[in-house]
This record gives structure tokens, sequence and C-alpha cells, in this order.
């Protein structure tokens, strides 16, 4: 098992729940993917530190291959 970890930052926070919608359909639609996980920052506090984004999503493949496949996607709706 393949595990792939993505993390977004968004330029306009107000379309994270629309860009979490569309991660969790990919997920969803996708034969490719065994499983995903899509979370939010939910921390309210300005950031002393580094950023470590808005958005993340854990995808599970059952092989590189699968992987690979999706990564050489044009278009993941396609999936």
């Amino acid at each position: 098992m393949i595990k792939h970890v993505s993390v977004f930052t968004l330029k306009d926070k107000n379309e994270i729940k629309h860009f979490v919608e569309m991660l969790e359909e990919v997920g969803k639609k996708c034969p490719l993917i065994i499983k995903s996980e899509v979370g939010v920052n939910m921390s309210e506090q300005q950031s002393v530190g580094p950023h470590f984004g808005d958005v993340i999503q854990i995808v599970e493949f059952s092989n590189r291959i699968d992987l690979q496949n999706i990564l050489n996607q044009r278009n993941i709706k396609s999936c």
C-alpha cells in the first residue's frame, strides 16, 4: 500500500469548503484510490512560525503504479 500526502494553502480562505468538497469527490469517484482523508486546519491563532497549510489530503493506493497513473493525469476528474 502506498500513501500520498498533499498539503494545500489557499490564497482565498473563503474557498476552503468548496476545495474540500472537490477533494472528497475525487476520493470517492476515482477507482484507483482505496481511501481518501481530507482535513482542514482549524487553528484560529496567527502563525508564529511556518504556516502548515489550510487543507490536507491523505490518499491510499494499492501500489506505486496506481499512484503514478494519478500523478500523470492531466485532468484528475477523468480518473
